[in-house]
């Protein structure tokens, strides 16, 4: 079992749908491999004074104990490394936002707040006196875990390759220069280890910003905007000819 001393990574969170449930992406899920990757987790914080592990979803806690109560990790179940949202996180929020999420949670029960990841992570790893370099997650979506986590909270993302997605929609095309594992022990060992490549977040952002970017002038409003602006240039041409 590995040694503190040998830790390169103290602080380890993990998505809960697609990573150790079934999901969306992934709907089928080894769970033998789960627990003995929580298993062997739970060795090592037994065994290491500065070592943390934790669970965090942006479900509420009613939605996210019976996603547990669903799967086979719900035994593993306790409040110091399980993470929901909690109502003083909602009530927290500035009055547009708060508004905005209620709703949301009035529409749909399992209604997932995707930034709480990043606030929780990071309260998490300061009361512990760990640093972010010292700290990964493990997630699958390239926008709503590594893109979030890495552009507004600096925080290293691992992406599940059985799972990998973009906004929640299966992506086949990886994003070179990041770091991809399989739901395997092998590989998070190695991602405690330090055994991956520093990941170069920039390949991401510029594939993130240019599907933004496609979105929105896919949006009809935009389109609008955008076919009347080349006639126009096409009138003009004309004229100058």
């Amino acid at each position: 079992m590995l040694s503190e001393n040998q830790l390169k990574k103290k602080a380890i969170f993990f998505g809960l749908d697609d990573i150790l449930i079934p999901g969306l992406i992934d709907r089928k899920v080894d769970k033998k491999e789960v627990e003995k990757i929580i298993h062997n987790l739970e060795k090592i914080k037994k065994n290491s004074k500065n070592f943390f592990w934790g669970v965090v979803s942006g479900y509420t806690k009613e939605a996210g104990m019976k996603k547990l109560k669903e799967s086979c990790i719900e035994k593993y179940y306790c409040e110091e490394n399980f993470f929901f949202v909690e109502p003083d996180y909602i009530e927290g929020k500035e009055t547009f936002d708060r508004e905005v999420h209620l709703k949301k949670l009035s529409q749909d029960a399992f209604f997932q707040d995707e930034f709480f990841k990043k606030i929780l992570i990071e309260k998490e790893i300061s009361k512990r006196g760990i640093s972010k370099e010292e700290t990964i997650f493990v997630g699958h979506d390239l926008m709503f875990d590594a893109y979030y986590l890495w552009k507004f909270g600096q925080i290293d993302c691992a992406l599940l390759k059985e799972a990998f997605s973009e906004k929640n929609k299966k992506r086949k095309e990886i994003i070179k220069s990041m770091i991809y594992i399989r739901r395997n022990w092998d590989d998070i060992q190695k991602l405690l280890l330090g055994k991956f490549p520093k990941p170069d977040y920039s390949f991401m952002e510029t594939a993130v910003l240019l599907s933004l970017k496609q979105e929105l002038m896919d949006l009809p409003e935009i389109k609008r905007v955008v076919i009347e602006r080349k006639k126009e240039k096409e009138e003009q041409a004309k004229k100058l000819e």
